[in-house]
């Protein structure tokens, strides 16, 4: 029954696919856009507003993938592997 339901709103799904997939790209673009703003201004606030961090204990490598990485084009975080550190939890902790 369930599946006979799916099958049925799929198939008048197909006609509105172009539009639904229209918006969607939109939504990314969007939100692409918000997030790479929002990790800039996060790192502007923690390295620019004193007292700024001399050695930090755990930089947050989700500015990296969001901000720098799309600004710079340079992979070189990812490459020293540093892109693994975003598995693990806050500050290493367990």
């Amino acid at each position: 029954m369930i599946k006979k339901l799916l099958k049925g709103i799929l198939r008048r799904a197909r006609f509105s696919k172009p539009i639904l997939e229209k918006i969607s790209k939109l939504e990314c673009s969007i939100s692409s856009w918000w997030v790479s703003n929002a990790h800039r201004r996060l790192f502007l606030i923690q390295y620019l507003i004193p007292p700024t961090p001399r050695a930090p204990k755990y930089f947050d490598h989700r500015i990296d993938l969001y901000y720098h990485w799309l600004a710079s084009r340079n992979p070189l975080w990812v490459e020293r592997g540093v892109f693994n550190s975003l598995a693990l939890r806050w500050e290493g902790r367990y």
